[in-house]
């Protein structure tokens, strides 16, 4: 039986945990979705390039049918990864930590599906390079889930002041180690390509609509948070080490 989870570890200091499992789940369901979103473009072009009759109707009819069955396919896709998780061992984590994963994992998944609903967006819903690419960081951003970046527990009690000093530090390089790399994880993986690819679509595509406009600016948000919490982090850390 796999382990549920693998420790990443540099300079005896874990920095997250790898789901080999989640890993497995993603292999298996992230190619499908490919070639089944890929299957959805074929046929949009096909429509697109047909006269106006009655067996275009109803190839569309049924189309918009075999469309909505994917999105939920796919939203069910998620769903099972924030329920597995929820229902996976807590290990060291405690009950805050691991409801203030949920929560993220909810948000990431919300983001995460637009980025499909974007692709079929009119005016780009028949566009090869469009479809790749938005493929390419949906599927980038879901191996987020494969990595569960926590901070660590707290030290042992000793009552020996010089032996106390040492686990402490490590425990405060433990959770600023694993704080940068969630940030730096959500910054290189999801928000900043994100930004980017919807910044495109506005700009280069004129792809406009109230829904574009509400995650650019999340995701822009999300960017100057995540570098200013870095900053602050570094910073801190850096007057600990003086």
């Amino acid at each position: 039986m796999m382990e549920l989870f693998k420790n990443v570890i540099v300079n005896n200091i874990i920095f997250c945990r790898f789901s080999p499992m989640v890993f497995l789940y993603l292999s298996s369901t992230i190619p499908s979705v490919f070639l089944l979103e890929l299957e959805l473009l074929e046929t949009r072009i096909l429509i697109s390039n047909s006269t106006m009759d009655q067996d275009t109707l109803e190839q569309e009819t049924n189309f918009s049918t075999y469309t909505n069955w994917a999105q939920i396919l796919e939203q069910i896709m998620v769903l099972v990864l924030v329920v597995g998780r929820w229902l996976a061992p807590k290990g060291e984590m405690n009950r805050d930590q691991l409801t203030q994963l949920l929560l993220l994992y909810i948000g990431l998944g919300a983001d995460i599906l637009d980025m499909l609903n974007m692709i079929k967006t009119p005016g780009v819903d028949t566009n090869w390079q469009v479809a790749i690419a938005g493929l390419c960081l949906f599927s980038c951003a879901l191996l987020q889930f494969t990595l569960v970046l926590t901070q660590s527990s707290d030290p042992p009690e000793t009552n020996n002041e010089q032996d106390t000093q040492t686990p402490v530090n490590g425990s405060r390089r433990s959770c600023c180690a694993s704080e940068v790399w969630s940030l730096l994880s959500g910054l290189c993986q999801q928000d900043g390509p994100f930004l980017v690819f919807r910044l495109y679509l506005s700009i280069g595509k004129q792809v406009i609509d109230e829904l574009m406009i509400f995650f650019i600016c999340k995701n822009a948000l999300t960017v100057i948070i995540e570098i200013y919490r870095i900053i602050i982090i570094h910073v801190r850390h850096r007057r600990q080490n003086t």
